[in-house]
């Protein structure tokens, strides 16, 4: 059942400061996002902490001071946040606008006009992340100390192409400094999307860059295989396989998967960080070498026309006429959902090569309808088993709203596993406890009975005035 939208006190056509609201088009777990304008008129988005959170001066010292740094970023594949400020306890910062749109969508998009989607496209979006990412990570204070800036919710939906076919990584809003201290880092220890979390992240372990390395590789392991890199039926189930059993090799899932680029897919997913690649250019460096030595070539300006063979005039027309909503709702991060499902590498006469273009299926949606039998070797997907030629599954209108219902579900029961847990714990503890201090009283009773038959008894001797220790007769 959808969810009822939150009232939010922020209305169309009221102005904070000089930005005048145009429309909200999006509310997360911490903030609201709304299209504005800015005095020359230009579209900017506006990000809206929520009144609860701002009740908190630590969080609002650090909330600010986050901005700050997220402000210093300047990189062609990075959206940029502007300016932040405080009207009328409003506390906010604004960003750039980008006029595309979220890998999710153009996969959705792609689906549903029976396209297909070239190799060469998602290995293009996949290395322009990677020179955002390696950017944010290496970006310095003005003496020299490293920010140590981690995203932490690297995603389709996190990942825009603007019209023009420039990849921007957005939704920083959620990363980490180092130096904005731990109060920050409770608030968003959980932050990001299950399935693309870390083994790391998913323990709830310090954070680097690899965090993010290990993101992006799930993104190109779903983009080449069509299929989800970790799936289950629960969230608990899914942390599982990400922290003890890892992600099923390529080859295993797709016939003839190029041994390359599986090569380069798993050692961006491997569980020991130690184990994966040292930074986010050394990741982007392999996977331009790889494209170079089987000629695919890596073009914005193709991705661009690919985009707009896909959307047509909606990329060109004003954002007011989007519904008001820059992106489909793509500048703040959506629920987990499964992407559609892209068909594996084909293979042609009997040699492994990569296509120009990845043909496009449809998933399943589970339903109370008994499955169909799977075809003998057929590989299942994390949707649920694939009919023969046929599927019961259909994505949503490209403008229908994204109800957060699912996930804030999801969220409830993963925190009350958390809860579960905590409490086992306490119990656990709290024995173990009443033991030890059982034990440490039962030494002492013992030691104390031991010594009842060496205490000195004073008295006067039978022959002297001394005292002796002979026990007395009965």
């Amino acid at each position: 059942m959808p969810q009822r939208e939150r009232r939010s006190s922020i209305v169309p056509g009221m102005k904070l400061g000089p930005y005048e609201i145009l429309s909200r088009f999006a509310v997360g777990g911490m903030a609201e996002i709304f299209a504005a304008r800015d005095p020359q008129g230009q579209p900017i988005v506006l990000k809206r902490l929520l009144p609860e959170f701002t009740r908190n001066e630590e969080f609002l010292r650090l909330f600010f001071d986050e901005a700050q740094i997220l402000a210093t970023l300047d990189h062609p594949n990075i959206a940029r946040v502007y300016d932040r400020d405080i009207v009328d306890n409003h506390y906010f910062f604004t960003m750039e606008y980008v006029q595309g749109k979220d890998m999710l969508t153009v996969i959705r998009r792609t689906l549903r006009a029976g396209s297909q989607l070239p190799l060469e496209h998602a290995l293009t979006v996949v290395c322009s992340a990677a020179a955002g990412l390696h950017y944010a990570h290496d970006k310095r204070a003005s003496d020299g100390r490293p920010y140590d800036i981690v995203h932490r919710d690297i995603s389709h939906s996190n990942l825009l192409v603007r019209r023009d076919g420039v990849v921007k990584i957005i939704d920083f809003g959620v990363g980490k400094s180092k130096n904005l201290g731990s109060a920050f880092t409770v608030v968003s220890s959980f932050k990001g999307k299950i399935r693309y979390m870390s083994p790391e992240q998913c323990g709830g372990g310090q954070l680097d860059r690899r965090t993010d390395i290990f993101s992006l590789g799930v993104v190109l392991y779903e983009l080449t295989t069509g299929k989800m890199a970790f799936a289950g039926p629960n969230e608990a189930a899914i942390i599982r396989k990400i922290v003890l059993d890892g992600v099923d090799p390529p080859s295993t899932r797709v016939e003839n998967y190029p041994p390359e680029l599986e090569a380069i897919v798993m050692r961006a997913l491997a569980r020991e960080r130690d184990q994966r690649y040292s930074s986010a250019d050394e990741f982007r460096v392999d996977l331009e070498a790889f494209a170079r030595n089987r000629g695919l070539e890596l073009s914005e300006s193709a991705l661009s026309t690919f985009l707009h063979e896909i959307f047509g005039k909606e990329l060109d027309a004003p954002w007011e006429e989007n519904n008001g909503s820059p992106g489909e709702v793509s500048q703040v991060s959506t629920p987990p959902e499964p992407i559609p499902s892209l068909s594996p590498l084909r293979v042609d006469s009997g040699r492994s090569h990569i296509p120009t273009r990845l043909a496009v299926r449809a998933p399943l949606r589970s339903s109370p309808e008994p499955t169909p039998r799977m075809s003998p070797g057929a590989p299942s997907t994390a949707y649920g088993s694939r009919t023969q030629g046929t599927s019961a599954w259909h994505p949503p209108p490209p403008n229908e709203p994204v109800h957060s219902s699912d996930r804030k579900r999801e969220m409830r029961a993963w925190q009350s596993d958390l809860v579960h847990r905590k409490k086992g714990n306490d119990r656990r503890m709290g024995i173990l406890l009443a033991l030890l201090v059982l034990g440490i009283v039962g030494i002492g009773l013992a030691l104390s009975a031991r010594g009842q038959d060496r205490v000195p008894k004073f008295g006067k001797g039978r022959d002297s005035g001394e005292q002796t220790t002979e026990p007395r007769a009965p």
